[in-house]
C-alpha cells in the first residue's frame, strides 16, 4: 500500500512538471539568443532614428556631479557629439560607438574621441597620467548596460561603476546650441554664488541647499550642526530641471529628479509632488545670511529717500577729499548681528540694528534702547571704526536711526535669485528700498 502511495505521488509529480515545462517553452516565442539580437537591434534603431540626436545625461561616478553631452549616432557607427569645456566653450568631437551583447546588451563608445581635453567624454574613463600618486582620473565609464529603452528614453547603467545616466532625445526643432542654452538659462535662474534654496515637504523645510553653483549641493538639515550634520548631494542641470546623482532617502521619502513648473518658481520632484526645491525665507535669508545688501538712491522711496538725500547733502559739509555718500543698506554680520550700511566713496560702515524675525516674509525693526544714539564712545561696541567716523560728524545719521524702527516686508524679486530684496513699511508701502547685493 505505501509503495502504491509513493508511486501516485511520483505521478503527480510528473504531470505537475511536465505541465510547468510545456508552460515555460511556450511563454517566449523566441529563444534567449533571439531575444538579445531583437533588443540590441531595436536599441540601435531607436539611437540612430533619433532625427536630432540625443541628450546624453552623464555621472562618471557615484559621488561625482553630471555633465550633459549631446550625440547623433550614425548608420556608420559613428556618434557625433558636441561637449561644454574647461572654459565653458562647446566644442565638438565624435568617436566609434557599437550595442553589443556582453552579459546582455551594451553600449559602447569603443574608441576615443579626437579631443582629449578636459570635458571630452573619454577623458572621464582615461587615467591620468599626470598624478603622481594613482593616476585613475576620473574613473567614468565609456560602457553601458542598457537597462531599458524608447523613442525617446533610454536608460543606462555603468559597465564599471554603476552609476545610471539617461539618454533623452532632443527635439527636431531645437538646435544644439539651443539645448545647450537652455540649460544655461536653467543654471542663471536657479543658482548664483548667493542663492540658498530650500527642499521643502508640504511646505515645512527639510534642508537648506547651498553651492548650487558647484553641480554639489551642500545640505544642512534644518536645525543641523553646521560641521557634523551637512553632506553633499551631487546633481545635474538639465533642460527641463536637476536629477540628483543618486536617489536621496531622507526622512522615508525618496527623491531624484525636479522639473521646473511652469511658472519657474518651483522645481517639482518627479517621485513625491510634495516635495519641492524653492527659494529661502526671504526675512531669514536676509537676517543670517551674512550678504550685505545696497540700495542706491533711485531704489528707495518715502522716508528712505528723505533719510538718504538728507545725509547725501551733509556729507560733504564735514569731510573733505571727496567722501560721499553712495548708498546704504542691510544684511551682512556684525559681531553677529544683522547691520545696517553706509557706503561712502571707498568706506563702508556698518552699524548694528536690532531685526527680528517675525514670518517668511516680515521682519521687525526694534526701537532702539538709546546705546547706539547717546553713545559718545569712539569704542562704540555697536558700530566699526567707519561707522563711527560717520556718525559722529553727520548729524543726520543719528535722524536716519530714529526713523528706522517699524515691520517691512522683504522679497525676492526673482524666483531663485537672492541678488535683489525688496524691503517695503508694511504700515506706509511708500517707504521701501530695492537692495541689491
Amino acid at each position: 500500500m505505501k509503495k502504491n502511495k509513493f508511486l501516485i505521488v511520483i505521478g503527480i509529480l510528473t504531470i505537475i512538471l511536465n505541465s510547468c515545462l510545456f508552460e515555460e517553452k511556450n511563454f517566449f516565442d523566441e529563444s534567449a539568443s533571439q531575444r538579445m539580437d531583437t533588443f540590441i537591434k531595436g536599441a540601435t534603431d531607436a539611437l540612430i532614428n533619433a532625427e536630432n540626436g540625443w541628450s546624453f545625461e552623464y555621472f562618471p561616478r557615484t559621488d561625482s556631479k553630471g555633465y550633459i553631452f549631446v550625440m547623433k549616432f550614425l548608420k556608420t557607427t559613428e556618434v557625433k557629439m558636441a561637449f561644454i569645456d574647461i572654459s565653458g566653450q562647446v566644442r565638438a568631437d565624435s568617436c566609434a560607438f557599437d550595442v553589443i551583447e556582453s552579459n546582455g546588451p551594451l553600449l559602447t563608445f569603443n574608441t576615443r574621441g579626437a579631443r582629449s581635453e578636459q570635458g571630452s567624454f573619454h577623458w572621464f574613463s582615461a587615467p591620468d597620467t599626470s598624478n603622481p600618486i594613482d593616476g585613475k582620473g576620473q574613473e567614468g565609464d565609456y560602457e553601458f548596460n542598457i537597462i531599458e529603452y524608447s523613442n525617446d528614453v533610454i536608460k543606462l547603467k555603468g559597465k564599471k561603476r554603476g552609476t545610471y545616466s539617461y539618454l533623452r532625445r532632443i527635439p527636431s526643432d531645437r538646435t544644439w546650441q539651443e539645448h545647450y542654452d537652455l540649460i544655461r538659462e536653467m543654471q542663471n535662474l536657479l543658482f548664483n554664488d548667493a542663492s540658498t534654496p530650500v527642499l521643502r515637504f508640504k511646505n515645512e523645510i527639510l534642508l537648506f541647499l547651498s553651492k548650487g553653483p558647484s553641480s554639489v549641493f551642500e545640505a544642512l538639515p534644518k536645525g543641523g550642526d553646521e560641521v557634523f550634520d551637512k553632506f553633499n548631494i551631487p546633481f545635474i542641470l538639465t533642460d527641463y530641471g536637476i536629477r540628483l546623482n543618486q536617489p536621496l532617502l531622507y526622512e522615508g521619502i525618496t527623491m531624484q529628479s525636479f522639473v521646473l513648473n511652469e511658472t519657474k518658481d518651483l522645481l517639482i520632484c518627479k517621485e513625491n509632488e510634495d516635495i519641492w526645491i524653492t527659494d529661502p525665507e526671504p526675512a531669514d535669508h536676509l537676517i543670517t545670511s551674512g550678504t550685505n545688501y545696497l540700495a542706491e538712491k533711485d531704489k528707495m522711496g518715502g522716508k528712505f529717500l528723505i533719510a538718504f538725500e538728507a545725509m547725501e547733502a551733509e556729507f560733504p559739509n564735514y569731510f573733505s577729499g571727496g567722501i560721499r555718500l553712495n548708498s546704504l543698506g542691510f544684511g551682512g554680520i556684525f559681531e553677529k548681528s544683522t547691520a545696517v550700511s553706509l557706503s561712502a566713496s571707498t568706506r563702508v560702515g556698518l552699524i548694528k540694528i536690532p531685526m527680528m524675525f517675525i514670518d517668511e516674509y516680515t521682519v521687525q525693526i526694534l526701537n532702539f534702547n538709546g546705546d547706539i544714539l547717546n553713545n559718545d564712545d569712539p569704542l562704540n561696541p555697536d558700530m566699526d571704526n567707519n561707522a563711527w567716523l560717520f556718525y559722529s560728524n553727520v548729524i543726520s545719521i543719528k535722524d536716519f536711526l530714529r526713523i528706522l524702527p517699524g515691520t517691512y516686508k522683504v522679497e525676492f524679486m526673482e524666483p531663485f535669485e537672492v541678488l535683489n530684496i525688496k524691503f517695503t513699511d508694511i504700515e506706509n508701502p511708500d517707504n521701501f528700498m530695492l537692495i541689491t547685493r
